[in-house]
Formats: C-alpha cells, structure tokens, sequence
C-alpha cells in the first residue's frame, strides 16, 4: 500500500491566541519525514524509502509508525540525501512520533509505539512533556532552538486518535525567519 500525506498528521502552525496549557510538548526534528507501514518506509509524497536492510531489519513487521528520518540537529542535509539516495550511516536515526493504528491518547500511542521499538537498533520514540504555562512554552522553545533545534510540536491531549490531514491539534512551534516566534 503506497503511503503519502494524505494518511499522514499534518501541522498547523502555533498562534499567541491558543491556550496550550496541557498539551503535551516534543522536539520538532528537522529531518524527513517518514512513515513505516511495517515493512516500508515512505516519505510524505507517497516514494518508498529505499533503506538499507541493516536499517529496517530491527523495525517492527506490521506496526505502522510515524517519524523523521534524523541525522542531528542542523543536518537535514544528510538526513535528506539518506533519503533521496539510499546513503543511510550509523548516525541516521527514525525518531518516532506516533503509532497511527493505536488507540489512545497521543503519550498512549508514543508508549506503544516505545514496547514495539524496543529492540531497535536506529530508531526511538521522541521524548516529551506537557506544558504548563505559556512562560513554560517560551523557556522549552528557547532551549530546543538554542542547541540549533528547528522548533517544538505541541499536541491536543483531548485527542484519542491519529488525526490524518492537516489539524489543530497538532502545533508547530518554529522560528519564523521574518517575524520570529517568542
């Protein structure tokens, strides 16, 4: 089955008017993104990742994940080219951020997601927290931007299941190059 955006959670972008105290909070990892079928990667515009076995062989079989293809904060460089042309090292990692088939909350699906990677080699779920208060925003946002991070993902805990399309409870949080962000 060929997947693409259309099966996929897709950001909205964070505005000062939205009260996301409680919403859960994680790194936005600039990489490629990457969705496992469980037994094919694929990148957002629906091409099959062609990874190395060594890669895939400790990735669950038939436990769809959703993730970034990584290679460190500021190489999305690297990152891409794993992608586009098959060139994976040891430093590319799958950071997990959703196990789309599920059920639960978001931190349900990511603990689930967690049991099934547990014996992976290049791959592990995105470490998250739950924010506070807007001063609590603005203190994770810095800390994630000041170690060259791209930003932070904010998501509804109200929301029981993988949202597909484009949803207001998924939230980016990224340095906007004209205006900036916090």
């Amino acid at each position: 089955m060929r997947i693409d955006e259309e099966h996929m959670t897709l950001l909205t972008n964070w505005s000062e008017r939205m009260d996301c105290r409680g919403w859960f909070v994680s790194e936005k990892f600039d990489g490629c993104r990457a969705f496992w079928d469980g037994e094919n990667l694929w990148t957002r515009g629906g091409h099959r990742i062609r990874a190395p076995r060594w890669f895939t062989a400790t990735l669950p079989a038939g436990f769809r994940l959703d993730g970034e293809i990584w290679a460190g904060r500021g190489r999305l460089e690297r990152a891409s080219n794993a992608v586009r042309n098959g060139h994976f090292t040891r430093a590319i990692r799958y950071q997990v951020f959703d196990a789309p088939l599920v059920a639960g909350s978001w931190d349900v699906r990511l603990a689930e997601a967690g049991r099934a990677l547990r014996r992976a080699t290049n791959a592990g779920t995105v470490m998250f927290g739950v924010i506070r208060s807007f001063d609590d925003l603005q203190i994770r946002f810095h800390r994630v931007h000041g170690r060259m991070g791209e930003g932070i993902v904010l998501r509804n805990p109200a929301v029981n299941t993988y949202e597909t399309g484009r949803t207001k409870n998924a939230v980016r949080v990224k340095r906007d190059p004209y205006w900036g962000y916090l």
